[in-house]
């Protein structure tokens, strides 16, 4: 007969880490231990064994499924495990059409424990298009879905909850997907191969200042029994290699942008291949090469430095460097020019920029901007042209012109005029009437260069001016002389 039980309790079924074996009588069907130190969120098992009348043991103990220990004071939520898709390693695609598995690490809650799950599928992350929210009681840490109706060619996404013993819910984790792709076993074609695998974010590009960057573009594949499922690309020194990264897997994604680490003056070629929805694979595609400068500390020298195309309101200024560079015109009606030309970030070494809505008849003056694909600038010297004349007649009630003058020069002057006569004299004074200069001829017009008659330059303001013509005529008027 049975003459009495012992019992233990343990952290993991049939441990004996909380207390040792304890003697209870043959009446004593149930235990309470008291005086124990227990952890909170912690889960604790009784192992039960039983004593006959001869004093013998019975062969194995029988253990509780547990009991957690939880605080009704916890107010914080879980915190809630890494969502993978997949029975075990995340995968990235699956070929069924009617069930999904995920799995997740065991969320944590120190206070009161873990006591389930929640979870729900969606076509985007923290989605629940497929599947509502579904509670798991207990600690599931997978989940395989079926009877579900999947679509080829759309990813879908687990997002999973963690409830604790007081009943708060963490935040969501999501999964990074599954694609389902089709599954045809009559394809036993391989996709179509790249047409071209491009360096740079659009069109191909040889070389690039930028050691810790890299970006490639390329033609999409197709298949049409299976569809395109990823891309695998690899990075190499040599055309067709894989020295600097083995055969990675990019998605469905058809270009790549990342931060890596490359040495200047190599040049550096990425193969691409795509892979069908039942794991054929295309001929390899390589980029040309894109070729990773020296770094260059020197900037760009300018030369040849001319405008060209001048007409009334409008020109063109060239120049050229002696390596790749941007281009740009600063210019004005001073060497404080004012005007900046929109900035062309095209790296060539000849160079051109458009001046448009100038003054006729006036004195421009110029420089020009290079930056090198390092950052370094070079700014050239002042030059200066002339915009062509007005070439419509100018009417007859005006004497002088232009005027007002800015920056009145040899190149920029002011001319005087009298309608259907030659000019005998031209006079300037100031407004106060004393003289400035006194111009004699028998012309057409007489021209000023903003000189007195000491050759000394006059400043801006407003000037009194007598015109005389050969029949003995004459005409006054005001002139505005601007910097």
């Amino acid at each position: 007969g049975i003459s009495g039980y012992q019992y233990a309790i343990g952290m993991t079924a049939g441990a004996t880490d909380t207390t040792g074996w304890t003697t209870s009588g043959v009446t004593g069907l149930t235990a309470i231990k008291t005086g124990l130190s227990l952890t909170l969120g912690s889960t604790y098992y009784f192992s039960v064994k039983s004593v006959n009348g001869a004093g013998l043991l019975s062969a194995t103990a029988t253990n509780s499924n547990g009991v957690v220990i939880v605080s009704t004071a916890d107010t914080t939520v879980p915190i809630m495990g890494a969502v993978r898709d997949g029975t075990g390693t995340d995968i990235s695609y699956t070929q069924t059409n009617n069930s999904l598995s995920a799995n997740w690490t065991t969320a944590t809650d120190p206070e009161s424990g873990v006591i389930g799950y929640q979870y729900a599928i969606g076509t985007s992350a923290g989605g629940t298009e497929t599947v509502n929210w579904t509670t798991l009681t207990g600690n599931y840490l997978s989940i395989t879905r079926s009877t579900l109706t999947l679509v080829t060619g759309t990813t879908y996404y687990f997002s999973v909850k963690a409830v604790n013993g007081n009943n708060l819910i963490s935040t969501a984790a999501n999964s990074n997907g599954q694609y389902v792709v089709a599954i045809d076993t009559s394809d036993a074609t391989p996709p179509s191969g790249i047409s071209a695998v491009r360096d740079g974010t659009g069109a191909d590009i040889s070389v690039t200042a930028n050691a810790a960057h890299l970006d490639v573009n390329w033609d999409p594949s197709g298949d049409p029994q299976s569809g395109i499922a990823r891309y695998w690309f690899a990075i190499g020194t040599t055309s067709g290699g894989s020295e600097v990264q083995g055969w990675s897997n990019n998605g469905q994604l058809t270009l790549i942008s990342m931060s890596i680490t490359l040495t200047r003056g190599v040049t550096y070629y990425v193969s691409v291949k795509a892979e069908n929805g039942v794991g054929m694979q295309s001929s390899t595609t390589t980029s040309n090469g894109l070729y990773v400068l020296p770094l260059d500390n020197t900037p760009p020298v300018i030369s040849g430095v001319a405008a060209q195309s001048v007409t009334q309101t409008g020109a063109t200024i060239a120049w050229t460097t002696d390596e790749n560079s941007t281009t740009q015109v600063e210019y004005g009606r001073t060497t404080s020019y004012g005007t900046l030309t929109i900035d062309d970030g095209t790296f060539a070494v000849s160079h051109n920029a458009a001046l448009t809505g100038l003054i006729p008849g006036s004195l421009y003056h110029y420089r020009v901007v290079s930056i090198d694909v390092f950052g370094n600038e070079t700014i050239s010297q002042d030059y200066t042209f002339n915009t062509l004349a007005a070439t419509g007649p100018i009417p007859e009630t005006v004497h002088a012109y232009p005027n007002p003058c800015r920056a009145v020069s040899a190149a920029n002057p002011v001319k005087f005029r009298i309608s259907g006569a030659s000019v005998s004299e031209a006079v300037i004074y100031t407004l106060s009437g004393r003289l400035i200069r006194k111009l004699a001829g028998n012309s057409a017009e007489l021209s000023w260069d903003g000189t007195n008659a000491d050759g000394e330059k006059t400043g801006r303001g407003i000037y009194i001016y007598k015109i005389t013509s050969t029949a003995g005529d004459s005409v006054t008027g005001k002139l505005a002389l601007t910097k």
